[in-house]
């Protein structure tokens, strides 16, 4: 498949306008020029990058780069890193979801670092997708879940921005940047997820569980919560990620050997 310079991939600006959206960003999932074969690039200044037994699980959808997964074995993984974990941190995981079917009996993942213990199963950390037809999140410990599901049902072949945070004692599900429902959470609970992958497209626990039909785009980790403006703002971006680099620029000042540092910090469009 020959990529289209015109979709988008790589351009050069200044500052990005919105440098905030990278605050403790560490992992941001975003198909481009960087996927091949069977890589998937990771944005954040992490990389983390995720892989995938099949190839090129990308096309174009509605003008944009994004993943498209067929709802059986096709998924997305990368390998445990502590700072996906969530513990008892403040988190949040955003991402862009087109469904063209919707399991009405089972969970239909688009991001998680969970795994299942039990009968019946407790699935301990984080899932962000749908159950049945409805947006559904969680966080969880080997003894206890925090779900949340939407009120509303969702449509297939209709993009939907989903978010999943945990600030504090409450977890709070955004569908489209509005909040969806809430959750208490005991304070100080460490929602264990160390020993787990991050998946895209499955349930992290094993290949074909959860599996997702669809597309997805722009899967963000944070290692804080983000705001309501701030997530209301994803929800408008969807193909709008922009990864930050940083320039340094040496003057010398004269005879002495002093030199003046300075540093500005450029962005790079990702598609």
């Amino acid at each position: 498949m020959t990529r289209l310079a015109s979709v988008g991939d790589f351009a050069t600006h200044d500052d990005s306008e919105y440098p905030f959206l990278w605050d403790r960003c560490v992992s941001a999932y975003c198909p481009s020029v960087r996927v091949t074969g069977t890589r998937l690039y990771d944005f954040s200044s992490f990389r983390h990058v995720a892989t995938t037994s099949s190839l090129d699980l990308w096309t174009v959808q509605d003008g944009k780069w994004a993943i498209t997964l067929d709802g059986n074995t096709e998924r997305y993984t990368a390998d445990n890193q502590p700072n996906t974990t969530t513990g008892t941190e403040n988190f949040t995981i955003s991402a862009w979801a087109k469904p063209t079917t919707l399991s009405s009996t089972a969970l239909n993942c688009v991001a998680s670092k969970s795994a299942g213990t039990g009968t019946p199963a407790t699935y301990y950390g984080w899932f962000l997708g749908f159950s049945s037809q409805y947006p559904y999140g969680y966080f969880g410990t080997s003894s206890n879940n925090y779900p949340i599901t939407s009120a509303t049902i969702a449509s297939t072949n209709q993009w939907y921005h989903l978010a999943l945070v945990r600030s504090a004692t409450k977890a709070e599900l955004f569908v489209d940047g509005e909040s969806v429902g809430t959750v208490s959470i005991p304070a100080g609970t460490n929602l264990t997820s160390s020993t787990i992958s991050v998946a895209i497209g499955r349930r992290g626990s094993a290949v074909d569980i959860s599996s997702f039909a669809g597309s997805i785009d722009d899967v963000r980790i944070y290692r804080r919560a983000l705001s309501n403006p701030e997530i209301d703002l994803l929800s408008t971006r969807r193909g709008i990620a922009y990864e930050p680099r940083k320039k340094t620029f040496a003057l010398d000042l004269g005879t002495s050997g002093k030199k003046f540092h300075a540093r500005k910090t450029f962005s790079r469009l990702v598609h």
